[in-house]
């Protein structure tokens, strides 16, 4: 085999494996953030309907203070430089 067909081979075959790495950490973390994206509006989700809860109870001053704690618990995408 000549000295060009077998560079050609082993550039070829080093591209095919470069793009593969490529899309297979693109992929990867694709998933993470998509699923972080997810955790974080149900999170949000959860903090408004329990602040919405509590205040259709009416449960006076402890309200601002379950909120908060809830809001700390679960903080959305917002609040967390808020808390750093």
């Amino acid at each position: 085999m000549k000295l060009t067909t077998k560079l050609l081979l082993a550039f070829l075959l080093i591209s095919i494996i470069s793009s593969g790495i490529i899309v297979l950490f693109t992929r990867v973390a694709t998933n993470r953030e998509f699923e972080k994206f997810i955790s974080d509006r149900y999170k949000t989700e959860l903090v408004e309907e329990m602040a919405l809860k509590m205040h259709s109870n009416n449960l006076g001053a402890n309200q601002t203070t379950m909120i908060m704690i809830v809001r700390y618990i679960f903080p959305s995408p917002n609040q967390v430089e808020k808390l750093l």
